[in-house]
């Protein structure tokens, strides 16, 4: 009875997150890990991202993708403010952030109340957290691609 009612509390509260923010989310429900940036990635980062999550025993599915400025820019969304980005992760509750621009970090360091360094490995509100100045900058040449791979391969392994 307690971890049936423990589970409905989780789904309700992940339900919730989805729809409120679902504007801004995009990828796997139930959020294992969640990547958050300033405008929507790229295909090839995306897919950079969720074969390192495999790589680390996630799932080849496994990342939320949260977008401050929505999944569709052109839509006239506003930005997430300090405060809904915070409740949006904690909503989700991921074991693990991604944050993979300046822009999101500059926001998620204010939301958190804790600096975030960039192309850092550290912690964030009790979860592991891998920040980069631009993910998707550091795939365009092999040396910053190799520095981006060495911090995902960081992530704590998944085992089921």
């Amino acid at each position: 009875m307690k971890n049936s009612l423990k589970s409905n509390m989780y789904e309700r509260g992940l339900e919730g997150t989805w729809e409120i923010f679902g504007d801004y989310l995009s990828g796997a429900y139930e959020a294992l890990l969640c990547v958050v940036s300033h405008s929507p990635l790229s295909e090839t980062a995306r897919a950079a991202l969720q074969n390192s999550f495999a790589q680390r025993g996630y799932g080849a599915a496994a990342g939320t993708f949260l977008t401050i400025c929505g999944n569709e820019p052109a839509s006239g969304l506003p930005a997430l403010t300090e405060k809904e980005l915070f409740a949006a992760i904690e909503g989700l509750d991921p074991l693990l952030l991604v944050v993979a621009d300046t822009p999101s970090m500059q926001l998620c360091s204010a939301a958190y109340r804790q600096e975030i360094l960039p192309n850092q490995r550290g912690r964030l509100f009790g979860r592991e957290m891998r920040s980069f100045a631009s993910f998707e900058t550091m795939l365009e040449d092999s040396k910053n691609k190799q520095a981006a791979w060495a911090l995902l391969k960081s992530l704590p392994k998944f085992d089921a």
